[in-house]
């Protein structure tokens, strides 16, 4: 499987397109908490295949929600690609 984005080097800039998105500002982590406990508590039941798959993805939103916001606090940004991701 291919990588879905690749920057390269010499690029000045990108175009990313997404479904949704969301600033570090507009992220309620009282509410992604929550998300993250239910998803937790949702695993350890007993679920068919397409059930365990959605929860892990619920659980999964919820975790980047949750360390993308607590980023905003430590003055954080999103790290660069390493140089392995370049051609």
């Amino acid at each position: 499987m291919r990588d879905p984005i690749r920057i390269l080097p010499w690029q000045t800039s990108i175009t990313v397109l997404v479904d949704s998105c969301e600033t570090a500002d507009e992220i309620d982590e009282a509410r992604a908490r929550a998300a993250r406990d239910r998803a937790e508590e949702e695993l350890r039941q007993k679920q068919s295949l397409g059930e365990y798959k959605m929860t892990q993805a619920a659980l999964a939103r919820a975790l980047s929600r949750l360390a993308f916001s607590s980023g905003k606090k430590h003055g954080s940004s999103v790290p660069p690609l390493p140089k392995s991701q370049y051609l």
